[in-house]
C-alpha cells in the first residue's frame, strides 16, 4: 500500500513516478466514487458470505459494462440517450 509522502520525509521515488501513482490513485478513487453515487452502494453490502461477494462482483461488472457501452456506442445507460463524447 502506498501512501502520500509526509512533509518531513525524504523522497525515495522520482517526480514522474509520483505523478503516475497519483494518477492511478485518482482513477481508483474516481471509480469508487462513481459506483457509490449511481445506486450501487457497495459499502452497505455484507460480503461475509459467497452470496455477498457475488453481489459485489455483479455490481462491479455492471459498472464496467455501463462504461463500455458509453465509450463504444456513446449511449448513456441511465437515460438510454445517445450522447456525443468529447
Amino acid at each position: 500500500m502506498l501512501t502520500p509522502q509526509r512533509a518531513n520525509q525524504t523522497s525515495t521515488v522520482s517526480k514522474g513516478e509520483q505523478r503516475r501513482r497519483n494518477g492511478v490513485r485518482q482513477r481508483i478513487e474516481g471509480v469508487f466514487h462513481e459506483i457509490q453515487n449511481t445506486g450501487r452502494n457497495i459499502e452497505r453490502l455484507v460480503s461475509k458470505t459467497v452470496k455477498g461477494l457475488t453481489h459485489v462482483r455483479l455490481k462491479l461488472a455492471s459498472h464496467s459494462l455501463r462504461l463500455l457501452i458509453r465509450r463504444r456506442w456513446s449511449i448513456d445507460v441511465l437515460t438510454f440517450s445517445k450522447n456525443q463524447l468529447t
